[in-house]
């Protein structure tokens, strides 16, 4: 059952202590699945409460559980993840690493987990936009290796947002790339996609809708252009994502709109930009590898994660 390596004039199967069982799995991971064959009831329910997850031990499961065809665990196992994935943001992965987030995409990829694999990149994803110092380098390579094109296209798109708008330079040659460990097939990709982002973002400055009627919707255009001003918030040199997402929410349009007023005199009438912005946030965000990486070639297409 288990992968033994051959050694000659030794018998595989013993398991003295002269010639004992190999197995070429962490102690961890062989303990965690021991655990899982031999936990009582309350023990196993108690990997359903987010609270009481060993979540590493089950990240030990799925992967062994896997390896050796345990298919039962390796279904209970990445239920499990795939629900705790889900709930309250993710938190029951606070304290998992990098490391554990690729051991769940190697296995989730490929027994084709669609929304496994949606949840883990989510979440590697939100750790490299709240910790700059996270490497993106590191994300990119496996997001390569597994042929992950979302997962590409939005790690190339978070180090577009770690561009930052570059303090006064008295000479032109003062303004340089940032370092980012790229190669320069990854660098040719990320400033060529850095390109057509600037080009679809710019245009959509002018509003393509002619509201009616336009008095009342003067503030709202007004703040739809803001998102072009710069932001103390954000000196992030490009992020249409993160100003389509300030402008998305649908009170504060409402409000600057005097939509409210307008509601009184006609039921139907409502902003078009309270719809526009999410919309086209969504949008963004699920193209994203295309904005990237160009249009995906048919062998390449990625249809597990949208």
């Amino acid at each position: 059952m288990f992968s033994l390596p051959k050694q000659p004039h030794r018998d595989g199967e013993s398991t003295s202590e002269d010639n004992p069982l190999i197995l070429h799995d962490s102690p961890s991971d062989f303990s965690a699945l021991c655990s899982a064959l031999s936990a009582p009831p309350l023990v196993i329910l108690a990997q359903s409460d987010p609270l009481k997850v060993n979540i590493r031990a089950l990240i030990g499961i799925f992967h062994i559980a896997n390896k050796y065809q345990f298919v039962e665990y390796e279904n209970w196992a990445s239920q499990l993840l795939t629900s705790h994935s889900c709930a309250n943001g993710g938190t029951a992965f606070e304290k998992c690493t990098i490391e554990d987030l690729k051991r769940i995409l190697c296995v989730a990829s490929a027994i084709r987990l669609g929304s496994l694999i949606s949840n883990m990149i989510s979440i590697w994803l939100r750790r490299l936009r709240s910790d700059p110092t996270l490497s993106t380098k590191d994300a990119l390579n496996f997001s390569e290796s597994l042929n992950l094109r979302n997962f590409q296209g939005h790690v190339y798109y978070a180090e577009v947002a770690r561009m930052k708008i570059p303090p006064h330079a008295t000479k032109a040659a003062g303004v340089t790339f940032p370092v980012n460990g790229f190669n320069d097939a990854q660098n040719q990709c990320l400033y060529r996609g850095f390109w057509r982002l600037t080009a679809f973002w710019e245009s959509l400055k002018v509003p393509i809708f002619k509201p009616d009627p336009p008095p009342a919707h003067t503030e709202c255009i007004q703040r739809w252009q803001s998102m072009w001003m710069p932001d103390p918030n954000n000196n992030a040199l490009l992020d249409p994502l993160g100003r389509l997402q300030r402008l998305s929410g649908v009170n504060l349009l409402f409000i600057s709109c005097g939509i409210t007023h307008c509601l009184k005199d006609s039921k139907s009438w409502t902003c078009p930009f309270a719809d526009y912005a999410p919309k086209l946030s969504q949008e963004l965000h699920s193209g994203m590898a295309d904005y990237i990486l160009g249009p995906p070639a048919p062998s390449s297409a990625e249809s597990l994660v949208s």
